[in-house]
């Protein structure tokens, strides 16, 4: 056998070799992409998916991931799926160490309010609302966990909306009451007969309960023309016209000296001068003017403290949401 034919052999050996070893990688990444990649996706869901395998575990959440909400940002308008929102707002409402029975309170009022919105005004639009993803970063290691417990609430309730006389309540909620929730009716006509005042004692002892805001007349008068529209006004009497029947101010007169007198509504006043509550009195000296006021929120609906306080001597989310609200009717949307 001459050199020719030897190198010819040794070269379809290393050939053969080659091909052996192409196939020995090529069988390696096959497997490796079998057994690592679905790990790496279902990684990827459980973060991203925002626990949307623990939902589907837990009931029938479809009625969840039909709706969604809308919000606007400099970036553009977001539509986030009612189940991300629920979550989301939880999150901002109630720390993740609060009750369970109260997070799932507040699940079924905010996911009643969605789609009360969504079939009456063509759509929930809201503001400020974090993306989970957002949350995430602001969590940190603790997102997973946290995520879990949130989701966990939005799950074990999916579906589950108030509704009465057969239809989807308009519903609301607040931090802490004044003592009492407010009687819609008194100040909303009879569009909310269901919103009701309901007895929250347990808010006295809230560590919010009392607080006092205070200005100095110059940003206290500056405050008054902006809601004014005067902006000559310097000095003015301010008097409380009406309040409801929980103590909320409901109506009230700015008398400039030189000016028309201009009546404002109680939440109006509040929300120009970032009061905790419109249930206040008003204090003023030489320097300065004053608001003590009682509760934190309008004071509408379910008082978030005593929600908790209730979860807390072992009430189920369905009697809390009843205290609140005593005649609502609990359904399952599909």
């Amino acid at each position: 056998m001459d050199n020719v034919s030897v190198r010819k052999i040794r070269i379809r050996t290393q050939q053969k070799a080659t091909m052996k070893r192409r196939t020995f990688h090529i069988l390696c990444i096959v497997v490796f992409c079998m057994l690592v990649i679905p790990l790496l996706l279902s990684f990827t869901v459980k973060r991203e998916g925002a626990l949307k395998d623990k939902s589907a575990g837990s009931g029938n959440n479809q009625a969840d991931m039909e709706y969604e909400v809308i919000s606007d940002r400099p970036s553009g308008t977001l539509h986030i799926p009612m189940e991300e929102y629920l979550i989301s707002m939880l999150a901002q409402v109630m720390g993740p160490d609060q009750p369970r029975e109260a997070m799932q309170a507040l699940t079924v009022l905010l996911r009643t309010q969605v789609i009360y919105e969504s079939e009456h005004s063509g759509g929930c639009f809201v503001r400020n609302v974090k993306l989970l993803t957002e949350w995430e970063k602001e969590w940190g290691i603790q997102a997973e966990n946290y995520l879990e417990i949130y989701g966990n609430a939005v799950a074990d309730t999916a579906g589950i909306v108030m509704t009465w006389n057969g239809e989807i309540m308009e519903t609301a909620y607040h931090l802490v009451s004044a003592g009492c929730t407010r009687n819609a009716s008194e100040t909303l006509g009879q569009s909310l007969p269901y919103t009701v005042s309901v007895n929250c004692e347990s808010d006295l002892m809230a560590p919010q309960y009392r607080s006092t805001v205070s200005f100095s007349k110059k940003d206290f008068f500056e405050k008054l023309r902006m809601l004014t529209g005067n902006r000559e006004l310097t000095s003015a009497e301010l008097i409380i016209e009406q309040r409801d029947t929980a103590g909320y101010v409901t109506v009230m007169t700015i008398r400039p000296k030189e000016a028309d007198a201009v009546q404002i509504g109680g939440e109006t006043f509040r929300d120009a001068l970032g009061l905790p509550s419109s249930n206040f009195t008003m204090e003023e000296d030489e320097d300065t003017v004053s608001f003590v006021c009682k509760g934190v929120g309008h004071g509408f609906g379910m008082s978030i403290y005593t929600a908790c306080e209730m979860a807390k001597k072992g009430n189920k989310f369905m009697e809390i949401l009843q205290h609140f609200y005593p005649e609502a009717v609990f359904m399952r949307i599909a």
